[in-house]
């Protein structure tokens, strides 16, 4: 079991040059208040860059480990057996690690047990440290998660290619009934006339020609528009792996060097095949306007011959033309729109299966999160109470229709929590692409304008934003106070501390951290739960904590004790032992709160055990 072994530091600041060394078990720092605990403690976690359980106490941790390296590094050493893992980290930020990652651990800064407690997020993190599998399954969901961010965006975008061809399609109107009465009226004149057989035929051959040119350059027209948007992803993509690549170098890992250069050597030959392609279509691009320009001057010249042998014979045939044009750019459009139809059942297929994949990661995860729970409840009975409920937390949802709504001219903060509770994200994205608006009139007693409005704004903002949004699920934490079971943000600080820590300290295969855990405890839960949970804790994973009460690490059994002490400019390390070392007892029942209680407490225990 990893455990940390050694923190130096080299600089020439509050701790310049300090070496702290730990044991496995119970480790105590104790010391006057200003002689470095909270800054040997903020440095570990900078140097591990372990997080925090608030965006707080990481700012605040960050900013005082900085300000005590003072230019200057931190070195942390790790071991488990054999391995070690060695991190160092400057004041600039810059890491080393030998050996590779070194294992998890949890740190908690004065005052973040009780900021923990009455964080909904913090809950859940706290909940997902007890099970091995959840920043694979974080990693997971967010690849399922894009994927079908991504299928949304592109079903928005052939959404808005399809409405574009509709309304150009609309736009060239019931073109067949049209064409054939002047194909008639065409047809009647030239049996009038004396024209030959031969000129009859080839009028007819240039006009049904010019219809299939207008087609065939309509679909290269929408070919060319398509590969040039999949050049500019393919060239964008090309450039972060090319970035990717360089990065790589540093690594010094030839696996991961080798994956990157061979995606970035395929990227390199699509593009090259995508630029090939595109010059390709340029150039028969070239040979229909050419073809064109051959074709309108033969129409032309034959059209002024018939109009010598029958007078409206040249108009009604240029009628016809440019009817036959019209037809031809209408038939690319059919056919465009069915192309377009079928790459969107492809996406919905493809957007299916990763909503599927996403759903039963999150389905794992939850059924993993309330085991723990169970687990806990079961753990730490009857005093705390655990529990998770599935998908209870809607604040990223609502902060997602927030944006979305922006600019609408809708009251966003009041609709936005109505929509979130009255309809699902996926649901309400297949609400938006179908224009459902008579389902959120029903859904969200909206009115038909209203919905409309909305629909229309979230399509326009893109509805990918809002269908992998993630509805946490909520953790409820609770303690039996009488008869009842009271939910964290209905208890005082000192209760928040009092459900937190046991949960904590049940956290097994890790090092955890707190500094000053004993406040706003008093001493007798500090006696009997606090201890108690230490002492079951004995084996299964180190403990690091700093204090002013002297029942933890006496009571505690602290395998070590280190007693720090400063001139207010500089921190030393003035005794560090086990509780059978006499200068560390000594120190202990001078410097700390209760010091001679608690040995005394401590003597009676194992009188009784004995």
């Amino acid at each position: 079991m990893a455990f940390i072994e050694r923190v130096e530091v080299e600089n020439e600041g509050f701790l310049a040059r300090a070496e702290l060394r730990f044991t496995p078990g119970l480790n105590v720092l104790i010391g006057a208040r200003g002689t470095g605990k909270t800054s040997v403690i903020e440095l570990i976690r900078y140097a591990l860059q372990a997080g925090a359980f608030t965006t707080d106490a990481a700012t605040k941790g960050e900013q005082q480990a900085v300000a005590v390296l003072d230019g200057g590094a931190v070195t942390v050493t790790l071991r488990e057996g054999n391995t070690s893992w060695s991190v160092t980290r400057t004041s600039e930020g810059a890491s080393t690690t030998a050996f590779g990652a070194p294992p998890a651990c949890t740190i908690l800064a004065q005052n973040e047990v009780e900021s923990l407690a009455v964080s909904p997020q913090g809950r859940l993190y706290l909940i997902d440290r007890f099970y091995g599998d959840a920043a694979e399954t974080e990693r997971r969901i967010t690849e399922a998660a894009s994927a079908t961010r991504t299928a949304t965006q592109e079903i928005a975008n052939l959404l808005e290619e399809i409405e574009r061809n509709e309304s150009a399609t609309t736009e060239l109107g019931p073109i067949e009934e049209e064409l054939e009465r002047a194909r008639a009226f065409q047809q009647a004149l030239l049996t009038n006339s004396s024209a030959t057989k031969d000129d009859q035929a080839a009028l007819l051959d240039s006009q049904s020609q010019m219809q299939a040119l207008a087609q065939r350059e309509n679909q290269l027209r929408f070919t060319a528009s398509s590969l040039e948007s999949a050049q500019g992803t393919t060239v964008a993509l090309r450039a972060q792996v090319k970035d990717l690549a360089e990065s790589a170098l540093l690594l010094d890992v030839n696996t991961v060097q080798e994956l990157i250069a061979s995606a970035a050597l395929r990227l390199e030959q699509a593009t090259n095949e995508m630029s090939a392609a595109s010059t390709a279509l340029r150039e028969e691009t070239t040979k229909a306007s050419m073809f064109r320009a051959k074709l309108d001057e033969q129409s032309r010249a034959l059209r002024r011959k018939l109009d010598s042998v029958q007078d409206g014979l040249s108009q009604a045939s240029r009628q016809v033309q440019q009817l036959e044009e019209r037809k031809g750019q209408f038939d690319a459009l059919v056919l465009r729109r069915r192309d377009l139809l079928t790459r969107l059942d492809q996406l919905r297929e493809r957007r299916s299966v990763a909503l599927a994949g996403l759903e039963k990661l999150r389905l794992a995860r939850i059924h993993a999160r309330q085991q723990v729970a169970k687990d806990l409840t079961e753990k730490l009975a009857p005093q705390i109470r655990v529990r998770v409920a599935a998908g209870k937390t809607l604040n990223s949802y609502t902060s997602a229709l927030v944006s979305g709504l922006r600019g609408s001219g809708l009251h966003y903060n009041t609709l936005a929590p109505t929509l979130a509770k009255a309809v699902s994200p996926v649901e309400l994205v297949d609400w938006i692409e179908r224009s459902a608006v008579d389902e959120l009139v029903n859904a969200a007693a909206l009115s038909v304008e209203r919905a409309s409005t909305v629909l229309r704004s979230l399509r326009q903002s893109s509805a990918a934003s809002i269908i992998a949004v993630d509805v946490e699920d909520e953790v409820t934490l609770e303690l039996l106070d009488g008869p009842d079971y009271k939910p964290v943000e209905h208890l005082s600080i000192g209760q928040r501390c009092t459900v937190v820590l046991p949960i904590l300290l049940a956290l097994e295969g890790e090092t955890i951290i707190v500094d000053q855990p004993e406040d706003h405890l008093d001493n007798a839960f500090i006696a009997s739960t606090l201890i108690a949970a230490i002492r079951r804790r004995e084996g299964r994973g180190q403990v690091i904590f700093s204090s002013h009460n002297a029942n933890i690490p006496v009571l505690g059994d602290a395998r070590n004790v280190i007693a720090l002490e400063s001139d207010g400019e500089s921190a030393e390390v003035r005794a560090a032992g086990a509780l059978d070392n006499s200068s560390i007892r000594d120190t202990i029942a001078t410097l700390m709160e209760g010091g001679e209680e608690a040995f005394a407490a401590r003597a009676a225990f194992y009188e009784r055990k004995g």
